[in-house]
């Protein structure tokens, strides 16, 4: 294959720059791209293998090693890190290209290139040459730039890129969490400072000292897990233990473990606290109210975890830049989403011991704070104090002291991995539906339930008030003309929780059966029809386990025929599951025919597929209305959940009652 071994240069990083490009875009072949501003020195036969490596490989995206700068290899967390370090020269594909620039937001001005590689790899595979292929020239970025106030208007653009692609591979997190359970459980104090510490004998004792000259309204101790130190920390941890009871010296039962292991020992010890608060064994806290602060933060904000800010220091405690570090890019509304952007997320970091004791730190001595951290915010809140409550002391001893590049790789590579895993879990349909049950889940108390059994199988009568929109809706075209649709977005409530699914919108069921009652609405305005549509119902049964998806035709129970949705409850809700071989009116083949007609419902066991489809003589049977049963069979009533929301109906129905109304509008 004859390869363009030129290198086209971007002239900046806006939107405008990166659209120049659209010349290079055609049906076939590769692309070099490089900043005008870096310098490439590589050799044409360099170029060459590295075009024909992206060929092999079908990339749309294809980077390399520079010569003396290894780089680690492409993953889904990898992705979203904003310095993701690709080295700046770049093989794009010619045939992606157009696509993912149609991709690209208007008015960027900074982060262009940023949004072009998160796009082009929403379009296949990203590819790393792992050989040194050239040589560069640029500037060298800082650790903590990105925290610096003087680029904040780069976060804030980089933020919107970072989130939009999220959207778009589903793995975007809503904004509400569920408050906190801050009083569960019993402790012995109400907080805890966590010191894990190996070879600090310069530096302990200030770290102890200012763990214990902290002033608060309740009691507290410290912890301090001691690694195996050989260079005298344990023996003035083990003098200073004598003068004060606070003080509790872990030394593991094992050694070999991480910073993330010994808070495992230190949260699982049995003198650990409510919260259990960090401060490393070369750092201080900033003041002496730091504890307070924090406990008080859990406790207004009902958070679990809360994060300050802090100050860098050389070891004698002199500010040095960029000095305060406090994390501004957090917010209520987005900062689960950014926090997969960015490389931390700020310190001290405290905990609802409860909850880390549940979740686990990994065994590691980096990254194991970010770890967790990522972990709570998925299902929890996250309080910020934007203070500085902390000095953090940069000297020659600290663990991340001029690090070797290879080191750097590494650590960056173990963060990309807890990233890519992160977001994995967050694309779960199951996850999603379980955080939005827990901040938006309407009440089914009230509700009746007793057993009958109706031609000799076992069903569950429920008594429901609020189900009595539904039973009663008029589903005539002359009515359905009359009123607003309230499945379409623009006339559903403003607070309603929605998550989107493929071309679906999920939704929690403002008038629920049994707790955790979805609808599954089509993004479309369109007529209630399964024709075409038994894949996306099996999908839905597949990615939420423990469910049954079920769909309601036009004339068989549908509140809103004029709105194409399905409609899914937890399946231990569902008397048929556990006698279906046995279960009345509900053919063996899965024939659908005609679909107005027609209650279907679909789980996923764990491993097949199972399917009850029951085709309709007639919709509403003749003792139907007011002076009969208010009961008008659909899906779930047909599978043994019958839905009465009338206590009167609830009283007096008997099994021969529902054996007629069953046989009368089934065919």
């Amino acid at each position: 294959m004859t390869h363009d071994t030129t290198i086209y240069h971007i002239d900046g990083y806006s939107t405008e720059s990166i659209r120049k490009l659209l010349m290079l875009a055609s049906n076939d072949g590769y692309a070099l791209i490089a900043p005008s501003d870096t310098d490439i020195i590589a050799n044409e036969s360099s170029l060459i293998s590295l075009l024909d490596f992206a060929a092999d490989h079908k990339a749309v995206l294809t980077y390399a090693d520079r010569h003396d700068h290894p780089v680690i290899d492409w993953s889904c967390g990898g992705a979203l890190r904003d310095d993701f370090d690709t080295g700046p020269l770049l093989v794009v594909s010619r045939s992606a290209l157009a696509d993912a620039i149609s991709d690209i937001p208007d008015g960027l001005k900074t982060s262009a290139l940023y949004a072009l590689k998160l796009a082009l790899s929403r379009r296949g595979t990203v590819a790393h040459m792992a050989e040194p292929v050239y040589c560069a020239r640029q500037s060298a970025t800082d650790q903590f730039d990105y925290v610096d106030p003087r680029n904040r208007d780069t976060q804030i653009e980089m933020e919107s890129v970072a989130t939009s692609h999220l959207i778009s591979i589903g793995a975007f997190l809503p904004p509400l969490r569920p408050d906190a359970d801050i009083d569960s459980g019993s402790f012995p104090v109400e907080a805890s400072v966590i010191i894990p510490v190996r070879n600090r004998v310069s530096t302990i004792m200030d770290a102890i000292g200012s763990a214990l000259g902290q002033i608060a309204d309740f009691d507290f101790n410290v912890i301090v897990v001691d690694n195996y130190s050989t260079d005298g920390t344990t023996e003035r941890i083990a003098e200073k233990c004598k003068c004060d009871p606070r003080l509790i010296h872990v030394i593991p039962p094992e050694s070999g473990h991480g910073i993330g292991g010994c808070w495992n020992i230190a949260i699982d010890h049995e003198c650990c606290g409510r919260f259990a608060i960090q401060l490393d064994s070369d750092d201080l806290y900033a003041s002496t109210d730091v504890l307070q602060r924090i406990v008080d933060t859990f406790r207004t904000e009902k958070a679990a975890m809360v994060i300050g800010s802090y100050t860098l220091t050389d070891f004698s405690l002199n500010t040095i830049t960029p000095g305060l570090i406090d994390h501004r890019e957090w917010t209520d509304s987005n900062g689960p989403n950014n926090a997969l952007r960015i490389n931390g997320l700020g310190a001290p970091r405290a905990f609802l011991t409860d909850i880390v004791r549940k979740l686990r730190f990994p065994d590691v001595s980096y990254g194991e704070d970010y770890s967790m951290a990522l972990r709570i915010c998925r299902n929890h809140r996250i309080a910020r104090i934007y203070d500085s409550l902390y000095l953090c002391r940069r000297w020659e001893g600290n663990s991340d002291a001029s690090l070797p590049q290879q080191r750097i790789n590494a650590n960056n590579a173990y963060k990309d991995s807890i990233r890519t895993a992160e977001i994995e879990a967050r694309q779960s349909l199951l996850t999603r539906v379980a955080l939005m049950l827990a901040t938006e889940a309407p009440s089914t108390e009230g509700c009746m339930i007793r057993g009958v059994a109706v031609d000799g199988v076992e069903m569950n009568l429920i008594h429901n008030p609020s189900r009595m929109r539904s039973t009663t809706a008029r589903t005539d075209a002359e009515s359905i003309a009359a009123r607003p649709c309230f499945l379409c977005k623009e006339n559903r409530p403003e607070r309603q929780q929605s998550l989107r699914w493929h071309n679906y919108e999920i939704l929690v069921n403002p008038y629920p059966i049994f707790p955790g009652h979805l609808t599954i609405a089509s993004v479309s305005h369109i007529p209630q029809s399964v024709t075409g549509k038994l894949h996306d119902m099996e999908m839905i049964a597949r990615e939420l386990p423990g469910y049954t998806v079920f769909f309601n035709g036009a004339s068989c129970g549908a509140s809103a025929p004029d709105h194409m949705h399905f409609q899914a409850v937890p399946s231990e809700h569902i008397p048929m599951w556990r006698a279906i071989d046995r279960w009345p009116g509900h053919p063996a083949d899965n024939c659908v025919g005609d679909d107005e007609n027609i209650n279907i419902l679909c789980r996923f066991d764990g491993q097949d597929i199972q399917w009850a489809i029951f085709h309709r003589a007639k919709h509403r049977p003749d003792c139907y209305g007011d002076d009969g049963i208010l009961f008008s069979p659909a899906s779930l009533d047909l599978a043994g959940a019958v839905v009465l929301p009338r206590r009167s109906d609830f009283d007096s129905v008997t099994p021969q009652i529902l054996s007629r109304i069953f046989n009368e509008v089934l065919k």
